[in-house]
């Protein structure tokens, strides 16, 4: 074999594997049923093994494809973990929250308990500031606590890991209600 396998290809072999019809893995992956015919020809081709064997009516595993179904599952989520681990390398080693000077402990309470309950909490730091876009824009925080007289909303605009913070007035004057919930950005 000349050239490498890809992990497009690992990612493709397995899901046919894994749905055993052509039409319903290339639906799955966003292709053409084609394309995914010819890539799966041609893989086979460069590896020199035959990886399934195909009738006019069903797909099934050779013993070579169950082997290679297995290892590239093996290959994908050592990936996946690889990706995880430089992720989380490269996380702040302190999470720096910009709040507006006077938020008391009853809004900042919740949103740090919330997050010291989060996967792999990093050391918290309140900055107090009158400018908290600015804070996050320059890189001096990393979160910004907006807060106003209905409600305060907080999310990071670096990363993928965003906070949402609800905070409402109570029925009597003086009294928050607030919660908080660490969620994953979208891409």
């Amino acid at each position: 074999m000349d050239q490498p396998v890809e992990m497009r290809e690992l990612v493709h072999f397995v899901a046919l594997a894994e749905d055993m019809h052509f039409s319903r893995a290339a639906e799955r992956l966003g292709i053409a049923q084609p394309a995914l015919s010819r890539e799966i020809s041609r893989l086979e081709r460069r590896m020199g093994v035959q990886l399934f064997e195909r009738t006019s009516r069903r797909v099934s595993l050779t013993q070579a494809g169950s082997v290679f179904l297995r290892e590239s599952r093996k290959a994908l989520a050592a990936v996946n973990g690889a990706v995880s681990r430089a992720q989380q390398a490269a996380r702040p080693q302190r999470l720096v929250i910009a709040a507006p000077p006077g938020t008391g402990a009853a809004v900042l309470s919740p949103v740090l308990e919330a997050y010291r309950h989060s996967a792999d909490p990093a050391p918290v730091q309140v900055l107090f500031t009158t400018d908290l876009a600015a804070g996050v824009r320059d890189g001096t925080a990393d979160l910004a606590l907006m807060c106003g007289t209905r409600a305060a909303v907080a999310m990071t605009t670096r990363g993928r890991r965003c906070l949402a913070v609800a905070a409402s007035a109570g029925q009597r004057p003086g009294v928050r209600q607030v919660s908080a919930a660490w969620r994953t950005a979208g891409p």
